[in-house]
């Protein structure tokens, strides 16, 4: 039977074919696992895509598990198993860059379906020393699932590579995952209330029956700090601060009926400081100071007590600086800079304390990021941007160093191009404004190398356009009309064609400057009509803004005294009445 004639025959045969090197068995073996493993939640199955109807599972899933000779051609049952594919997944890596039968498998693919996907995943190595030269024909890098150590993660690489081969959207499986996963932690700890119970009356067995408790506690634990580290970061990334929200609050329900601090082993103790933490920063980000007070304080009286009880030991170090840099943060926010300083700096002295194996990176991490917060209170708080200076020079010089030396760690790179924003701000504040454009257009590059790796990235996104505010205001001070145009015009277009939470209160904020600063813009160049519909945009964010962060938010005034003198402009330099 010819190639064609099997293409014609068993065309649905298998979900996919797997192309990996041999030399990556185990790998290979592992993601097979997954993927046929992997349960499509039920509520998108039979739902139709460009894929055709989506199945349960996807099952089944060719891999090779032989050699393949010293010869020149594709056995046929390789050459079968292809014609009968409906996707093609290339396991990229140094070893399956070097394969001749890689090669060839992706080019037979393309031939034979040359309208079917050919999904990437990174497993070894960076991607001009992994990526196949046959998939890079047309010279451009494939965006591949990244489940190297470091990369997306294993379920969320996972997620990616079943998001392609059934045409669901990505961040629809990952909302699904997450409620998947919310079930799983109401049935451990439904179970572990009704084990309580039952040995009540089974005094016999209260010791066995206690260990089985702290096990499931410990699963429970588990579930929820995963939901609120590592599957919050998702779906921060895709800006879903609504499921966020809803997994906080069940979070909450299960940390009520857990007891005193005190009554806590440190374990228990260290992972529900790092779960509230991040429960605070999402309940600030909607605006809620009050609630995320309570979790940061909460939080901060939790690790203190495990510092207490080990004064060594790096995790509890660890914890309680992220502690103070979040009590630093609170009390910048209540208008105490003082406060906040000092909670700023033993967290700088904490970043150098860690001793385990990787020491030092964190190490250089923490201490950059506490350079950075102290910086802000000198330049913000204390209008002292000589001295906030020599803290965000610290901090560009460590992520700078730490994203030359691995170029695939992001947050190093992220890191870098927030430096350089803080230090166009001291440049600004200092009215150096030509230096201040050079680093906003070295951080506006950053960002676009990150954003093709990651174009849905909503925080990178929100940095992206106010970098181009940045760039506005130094060129608008240095009275160049093509470069201030050209800036706050990209920043205005992004907002315009973005999609985002309403909820998010980062997104409003960032929409209303970007209003205000064009209504500035457009009253510089004597364009009534275009100011005043800048100017109703501005009020409307900041209305919405207001929504969100309440009455009383202190950025709330800064935005609104910042469109009152917009209006003020507009009367003074056009007439007419408010």
């Amino acid at each position: 039977m010819s190639v064609s004639d099997t293409a014609t025959t068993r065309e649905t045969a298998y979900r996919g074919f797997i192309s990996y090197s041999h030399r990556n068995e185990a790998i290979g073996r592992a993601i097979h696992r997954r993927l046929e493993g992997y349960r499509i939640p039920s509520k998108l199955v039979g739902s139709e895509t460009a894929r055709g109807a989506i199945p349960a599972r996807l099952t089944p899933i060719f891999r090779d598990r032989e050699e393949l000779s010293a010869g020149e051609s594709l056995s046929e049952q390789v050459q079968e198993a292809l014609a009968a594919s409906d996707c093609l997944i290339v396991l990229c890596s140094p070893d399956a860059k070097a394969s001749k039968w890689v090669a060839k498998e992706i080019v037979l693919f393309r031939a034979l379906h040359p309208d079917r996907p050919i999904l990437s995943a990174l497993i070894l190595g960076e991607p001009d020393e992994a990526f196949p030269d046959a998939l890079t024909v047309d010279g451009s890098e494939p965006i591949a699932a990244d489940f190297r150590k470091g990369g997306d993660g294993t379920a969320l690489a996972t997620l990616k590579l079943v998001a392609g081969m059934t045409g669901v959207p990505l961040d629809a499986l990952v909302q699904r995952d997450a409620q998947r996963q919310l079930r799983r932690v109401m049935a451990v700890t439904l179970g572990s209330l009704l084990a309580l119970l039952a040995v009540l009356g089974l005094l016999v067995l209260a010791l066995r029956a206690q260990r089985e408790a702290e096990r499931q506690r410990q699963e429970a634990e588990g579930l929820v700090e995963y939901m609120l580290t590592d599957l919050r970061d998702r779906l921060k990334a895709v800006g879903r601060l609504d499921v966020m929200t809803a997994v906080n609050e069940r979070a909450m329900d299960y940390y009520a009926g857990q007891g005193a601090l005190n009554d806590l082993p440190d374990e228990s103790l260290t992972r529900r400081a790092r779960v509230l933490h991040a429960m605070g920063e999402d309940d600030d980000k909607r605006g809620r100071i009050g609630p995320a007070a309570e979790k940061f304080e909460t939080a901060y009286r939790a690790t203190t007590i495990v510092l207490r009880n080990n004064p060594g030991a790096e995790a509890a170090i660890f914890a309680h600086a992220q502690s103070e840099y979040w009590m630093g943060y609170l009390e910048q926010k209540r208008g105490k800079s003082a406060q906040s300083l000092t909670h700023y700096t033993a967290y700088l002295a904490l970043s150098g304390r860690f001793l385990g194996e990787k020491a030092n990176t964190v190490r250089l991490r923490e201490t950059a990021w506490a350079h950075n917060a102290i910086g802000i209170i000198f330049l913000k708080e204390k209008d002292s941007p000589a001295q906030a200076r020599g803290h965000f020079e610290r901090y560009a010089s460590i992520f700078r160093s730490l994203s030359e030396a691995q170029p695939s760690d992001r947050v190093a790179r992220y890191s870098y191009a927030d430096a350089l924003a803080w230090l166009a701000d001291t440049d600004t504040a200092q009215q150096r404004y030509a230096d201040a454009g050079r680093r906003r257009r070295e951080q506006i590059g950053q960002l676009d190398r990150l954003l093709t790796d990651d174009p849905r990235n909503d925080v990178w996104r929100l940095a992206w356009i106010s970098a181009h505010r940045g760039l506005f205001r130094a060129c608008y001070r240095m009275k160049d009309q093509g470069c201030a145009g050209s800036a706050i015009g990209s920043a205005s277009d992004w907002i315009a064609q973005s999609r985002y939470d309403a909820g998010n209160r980062d997104w409003v904020w960032q929409a209303a400057y970007v209003a205000t600063d064009r209504g500035y813009f457009e009253a510089g160049r004597a364009n009534r009509a275009a100011a005043r519909t800048a100017l109703g945009e501005a009020r409307r964010f900041a209305d919405q803004y207001g929504a969100i962060a309440g009455p009383s938010d202190a950025e709330l005034s800064e935005i609104n005294d910042t469109i009152r003198g917009l209006a003020t402009k507009i009367d003074a330099q056009m007439g007419g009445n408010q």
